[in-house]
């Protein structure tokens, strides 16, 4: 079985789901066609994600294998990596997509901010991805802000319960 978790990432009881090994990775290369198909990420995409590994928690596994089975290329992000780590990856590998919880993507664009312009030229993002929660309109403006107009927002959706089932790209 795949057994996926909700609730065991930061303390709380965990509650156990239990699925088919085979169909849950079926299901994941049919969600990274959906993923390429919706124009999120593609072949030539490389994809950094900051999803945390600790406890229970079963995003990571998820969002690295569905960005691989869209085309791009995925690397992690440690669960101990400070904001200035994650932007010297962004920079040093000239990641073009990051995708994380929406805390986390708030987190990096106010790190992101407080960096010098020059600093800021350095980063290459095109793509941002967030999952769990949702973004406000004045988080969409701050990241627009401080990583440009163009910055594509886009946000996957799953659950322990039925894995992952949606995705958003406000371009289509």
């Amino acid at each position: 079985i795949y057994a996926s978790i909700t609730g065991g990432g930061y303390g709380a009881q965990p509650l156990f789901f239990a699925t088919d090994s085979t169909e849950n990775r079926y299901q994941r290369l049919l969600y990274g066609q959906l993923i390429s198909t919706c124009g999120i990420l593609s072949k030539g995409d490389w994809a950094l994600t900051t999803h945390a590994a600790g406890e229970l928690y079963r995003s990571l596994d998820l969002i690295l294998e569905s960005i691989e089975n869209a085309g791009a290329c995925a690397i992690s992000a440690g669960n101990h990596m400070s904001p200035d780590d994650v932007v010297g990856l962004l920079i040093k590998y000239h990641i073009n997509a990051v995708t994380g919880d929406s805390s986390q993507m708030v987190q990096l664009t106010n790190y992101i901010a407080t960096l010098s312009p020059e600093e800021r030229g350095l980063i290459k993002l095109e793509k941002l991805i967030y999952t769990s929660e949702v973004l406000t309109a004045a988080q969409r403006a701050h990241i627009r802000a401080t990583l440009g107009q163009d910055i594509q927002i886009c946000s996957f959706m799953a659950s322990a319960e039925a894995g992952p089932w949606a995705v958003s790209n406000p371009a289509i």
